[in-house]
């Protein structure tokens, strides 16, 4: 699988450590990352300087996404744990 290529250069400067923890983020969301990580890349184009990047990234890596397998799962741990 090719890796996708950022265009915006914040995200291209990233660590490695940042980028795993994208990468980590994106598969917890359980999107595909090649979609994701367009999206993401679009998003950050929208701002100015290195202080707001920096803000969105802390932004992005603190979303708690639920998709529905994740809330199926935890419904079936709260259930266990009610009975």
């Amino acid at each position: 699988m090719v890796k996708f290529e950022y265009t915006d250069n914040f995200l291209k400067s990233l660590s490695t450590d940042h980028q795993r923890q994208i990468e980590d983020k994106i598969a917890s969301m359980g999107f595909p990352s090649s979609v994701m990580e367009e999206y993401l890349d679009r998003w950050f184009l929208n701002f100015r300087d290195m202080e707001e990047k920096e803000i969105a990234l802390n932004i992005f890596l603190e979303i708690d996404y639920f998709n529905e397998h994740r809330i199926e799962k935890l419904l079936l741990t709260y259930k266990t744990k009610i009975h």
